[in-house]
């Protein structure tokens, strides 16, 4: 809202036609149990979009997608990578005050997609203490996340395997001038029938 308020009319009517194609696109595949990587893609860079205009092209969208993944015939559950952006969008580049980049990397890996997702954000403990200072922000708890790593875990379960999302805030492995945080997991290779 305080977008459309803040904007030029131009602005605001371009993110309205581009917020209700997303939302319209985002039920319809959340009817599906799984939907191509291809359409999980471009859901993927509609929401960025969209989340660029609001935050004032702050952001930069960088998608690495191994040439030995078959897009347009692999399957994903609808809405997987979503939620890891919107939290690293919400928790650590919509604190800074610099321009930030958020990297989503899928490579193939013997029978499994590795997806990790890194941006440069201010990371989780700064997050954290961020969260402390301000407590009415603080009571609010996004669940997708948690959604999302259930999901993940599902997929494994089927397979008898543990899943496994990790979840790293950079400035903690020793290197001061890197921050962020890094979420890498597997997805198993699944193919349109």
């Amino acid at each position: 809202l305080t977008f459309l308020l803040t904007n030029s009319q131009r602005n605001a009517a371009k993110y309205l036609s581009s917020f209700a194609w997303l939302m319209r696109k985002t039920f319809n595949l959340s009817k599906a149990n799984k939907i191509t990587l291809e359409e999980e893609l471009d859901v993927l860079t509609s929401y960025f979009k969209l989340e660029k205009l609001r935050i004032n092209d702050k952001i930069t969208f960088q998608l690495e997608v191994d040439p030995k993944l078959d897009v347009e015939s692999l399957m994903v559950p609808p809405l997987i990578l979503q939620p890891f952006v919107e939290n690293a969008i919400l928790h650590g580049i919509s604190q800074k005050q610099t321009t930030s980049v958020i990297a989503v990397q899928l490579t193939l890996e013997g029978d499994y997609m590795k997806v990790v997702i890194e941006d440069n954000g201010i990371g989780i403990e700064k997050s954290k203490q961020e969260k402390e200072k301000h407590p009415q922000a603080a009571s609010h708890k996004s669940s997708g996340l948690d959604i999302s790593k259930e999901r993940v875990a599902l997929l494994h379960k089927v397979k008898n395997e543990k899943a496994l999302v990790e979840i790293i805030d950079l400035s903690s492995l020793g290197n001061t001038t890197k921050t962020g945080t890094q979420v890498t997991f597997y997805l198993p290779l699944i193919y349109e029938d």
